[in-house]
């Protein structure tokens, strides 16, 4: 882990400073993770660059090895971010042979629509393309098909049947597990590219997370209760 921030607080409790940051962009090498951390800095924002690690996915089931530098910021600084990215890009100018001047404007409003699927810089510099190419774009509309493209991810995001199988035998034991697995599976979140918020899941798997969630609290309590009676006698 390699934490930088200017925000002392945000060194002090790993958990507490994972909880309010939401990740802003992912880098492939330390050098360009720590550009755009330092620019941020000088910008007055607060972010933290984690390095590239192992992680076990507890509600999918599998390891996952992100081999990318992952910085995070506020959700509420993403706009700002944003702005001083596209600042340094017009500031610099665009290279002659960069490789999205190939793309048509069809191709280069599909980044636009698309943001998850490219990188920051990538989208800021697909903007400048279609404004220096005199094409207006209604950010209305691009809104409201970004939130489109949104919530069809998030219907068609799914949790494998053995996965919900597995969790439902396991929480009438009092499993604390199953339990916080289906807390996470209904009110976990994602950030969008200007840090708003939406639910990971769709309606149905945030019903099982709840019902999940309800039968492993009611069986803790009724072992509880049971464990209290067995040392009374």
């Amino acid at each position: 882990m390699v934490c930088i921030g200017q925000d002392l607080r945000y060194k002090s409790n790993y958990i507490y400073v994972m909880s309010l940051l939401a990740v802003f962009d992912k880098y492939f090498t330390k050098e360009d993770a720590e550009y755009y951390n330092n620019l941020f800095l000088t910008n007055g924002l607060n972010p933290l660059v984690d390095t590239p690690k192992e992680s076990f996915n507890a509600i999918f089931g599998n390891t996952q090895i992100d081999l990318q530098y992952v910085l995070r910021l506020p959700a509420e600084e993403f706009i700002k971010a944003s702005r001083c990215i596209e600042n340094e890009i017009r500031k610099a100018g665009l290279p002659d042979d960069y490789y999205l001047d190939s793309f048509n404007d069809k191709e280069l409003y599909e980044i636009q629509k698309n943001p998850e699927n490219w990188s920051r810089q990538d989208v800021i510099t697909a903007k400048i393309i279609l404004e220096n190419r005199n094409v207006t774009i209604d950010e209305k509309q691009l809104n409201q098909e970004r939130a489109a493209i949104r919530i069809n991810e998030k219907n068609k995001r799914k949790i494998s049947y053995p996965t919900l199988i597995l969790l439902y035998l396991l929480s009438p034991f009092g499993a604390f597990f199953a339990m916080f697995a289906g807390l996470m599976i209904n009110f976990i979140k994602d950030t969008d590219i200007d840090g708003q918020k939406d639910f990971v899941f769709g309606e149905a798997y945030r019903k099982h997370g709840l019902i999940l969630a309800g039968i492993g609290l009611l069986s803790i309590i009724g072992w509880l209760i049971v464990f209290d009676l067995i040392s009374l006698q």
